[in-house]
């Protein structure tokens, strides 16, 4: 972890109350940009129904603290992943700190943000294939299709729905290869394969 965490005082309802300098700096944010903010808004949206059901678990166990790692949203629209300590949990006012772990750059982020919207095209064309009368071949076909969207989705699933680790070069260049080759694969298949079945070929942004 970098250096000292960043120290916020939250409302019952995890709106923002006090926060210190550092917490500013890790997010990029100034003071009254982030008082009177609820911290929900800042975690990335992949990890708040994880680390809402960490704290209810510690609330309903009497704990009143828990850690977790999540990522979070910056004001340059880069993410930190973060060790965030809560205590105090279920009291009318809870002491939150947060502990920068790494920063994932904007690129990185785009690149995600890219693929989960292919995913999505090729999810629909499948959905408008599917609904037409097909030969066997042409569901074969389809079936390929749906194995290619299943392995795009699979890959941003692991690098949206949570922090794998503090290597972010190295993540980068992984999304990277990995988008080239389902690239490749996915044009192999609408311009060899559903061109013959004379379908609505998905659109690329």
């Amino acid at each position: 972890m970098e250096g000292e965490p960043g120290n916020v005082v939250l409302a019952f309802d995890w709106t923002q109350l006090t926060v210190d300098e550092k917490y500013c700096q890790i997010l990029g944010y100034e003071e009254d940009e982030l008082v009177g903010r609820k911290m929900w808004d800042l975690i990335h949206i992949a990890d708040v129904e994880k680390c809402q059901s960490m704290v209810a678990n510690s609330a309903r166990s009497g704990k009143g603290t828990v850690t977790f790692t999540n990522k979070m949203n910056c004001k340059d629209g880069s993410l930190v992943i973060v060790s965030t300590e809560v205590r105090n949990i279920g009291k009318k006012e809870m002491i939150c700190l947060i502990h920068l772990i790494s920063s994932e750059s904007k690129e990185t982020r785009h690149l995600w943000n890219v693929l989960n919207d292919r995913v999505e095209e090729f999810k629909r064309a499948s959905r408008e294939l599917k609904s037409t009368r097909l030969s066997k071949h042409q569901k074969e076909l389809v079936h390929a299709l749906e194995n290619v969207v299943y392995s795009m989705e699979r890959i941003v699933m692991n690098n949206t729905a949570g922090p794998r680790s503090n290597n972010w070069h190295r993540q980068e260049v992984k999304a990277k290869n990995e988008e080239s080759k389902v690239e490749e694969d996915v044009k192999s298949l609408t311009s060899e394969q559903l061109e013959k079945i004379g379908s609505k070929r998905p659109r690329h942004t």
